[in-house]
């Protein structure tokens, strides 16, 4: 019926056909590879840009509520009563941490002490400053009742988270 030269006409003719339709389709992976990666840089840069301009918002009003909550810290430090020293041990402590986080981008899910220990002298230079307001911060926690502070650990600290914000300019001094 069918010569066996014939038959293997036709697989060389089909052999051929597979390989310009491989091409094309090589052709093709990489013309979609390319336009899908100008498209997601598309995307990316858009992204950014409306990320930008939402973030800017969210700076300003970052710095106004900074600013608030710094200068309640501050009239806690300045009262004369012990209770509100400690008071503002414990949102200082916390106020440090979250600026921290946000200047370091820092992940939230670690523990504070996990964040400190993350952090170099070559990040922040006051590194020990930061860890004795924790640390302080610390036997308030744990000694509760037990635990007395004194107008000079007060004043002590408060010039020692000056510093520390002041080195990671933050907007509440």
């Amino acid at each position: 019926m069918f010569s066996a030269t014939w038959i293997q006409d036709l697989i060389q003719i089909i052999q051929i056909i597979s390989v310009f339709i491989s091409i094309l389709f090589l052709f093709g992976i990489i013309y979609f590879t390319i336009k899908r990666s100008e498209l997601r840089e598309k995307e990316r840069e858009r992204w950014n840009a409306h990320f930008l301009q939402v973030n800017r918002g969210d700076r300003e009003e970052e710095r106004s509520t900074d600013a608030i909550e710094w200068g309640a810290i501050r009239d806690l430090f300045h009262s004369q009563e012990e209770g509100d020293w400690k008071l503002a041990l414990l949102r200082t402590d916390a106020f440090i941490e979250d600026q921290l986080t946000r200047a370091f981008s820092l992940d939230k899910n670690l523990s504070y002490a996990d964040k400190l220990k993350g952090l170099t002298y070559g990040d922040i230079p006051l590194l020990d400053e930061v860890w004795n307001i924790h640390k302080l911060r610390n036997r308030l926690a744990h000694e509760k009742g037990d635990f007395r502070m004194s107008r000079r650990e007060a004043d002590e600290m408060m010039r020692s988270a000056e510093n520390i914000l002041e080195y990671l300019s933050c907007d509440c001094l």
